[in-house]
């Protein structure tokens, strides 16, 4: 579990720095890992249903939402 976060996280850094630094496959590598968890905190939401997750998916979401829409406008 510890290699498969790491792993995760390489690859967000790498995203946010090639958004960052202007590289459109970088918008691209965010949306993409933007999606990944999504059905795991739909998941965790209906089983718990604690606020805490429902502000982790409407951020998750809004940054799906911000990204997504750098990356179609270039």
């Amino acid at each position: 579990m510890a290699g498969v976060a790491a792993v995760y996280s390489v690859l967000i850094y790498l995203a946010a720095w090639a958004a960052w630094t202007d590289r459109r496959w970088g918008d691209w590598l965010l949306v993409a890992l933007l999606v990944v968890p999504l059905p795991l905190e739909v998941i965790e939401l209906i089983h718990s249903k604690s606020t805490s997750d429902l502000v982790v998916l409407g951020l998750t979401l809004l940054g799906l939402t911000l990204v997504t829409r750098r990356a179609l406008r270039r």
